[in-house]
């Protein structure tokens, strides 16, 4: 097996739902760190974050209209969060161009 340490970031320019990762066949990823970051000067928004557990075809909310102050930053994760195989996780904010994530991860592939 091999272990990568990766950070993906995203730019959050649309108010409708984007996919941030999805993990491909043969891999597990270690999520060590979600940080939201609203960049905007003078917009308060909200943050929805879903996990999409592909097993059991539902989602479950990390976030749920969590607010988010204009040049305000929040880690979303306290413990490590393991996704799996055909496993995504998800975005949606209320106003567009406001807010960067960051995601740190392990992608131990078979």
């Amino acid at each position: 097996m091999a272990n990568k340490f990766k950070l993906h970031a995203a730019d959050v320019t649309v108010t409708s739902e984007i996919t941030l990762l999805t993990v491909p066949p043969a891999s597990t990823y270690l999520i060590g760190s979600i940080i939201v970051a609203n960049v905007s000067v003078g917009t308060d928004t909200t943050v929805d974050l879903v996990i999409t557990d592909s097993s059991q075809a539902l989602d479950f909310n990390i976030l749920k209209d969590e607010p988010m102050d204009a040049t305000i930053s929040k880690e979303i994760l306290s413990r490590a969060l393991i996704l799996e195989n055909g496993d995504s996780l998800k975005i949606q904010v209320a106003d567009a161009d406001t807010v960067n994530v960051l995601i740190s991860y392990m992608d131990r592939s078979r």
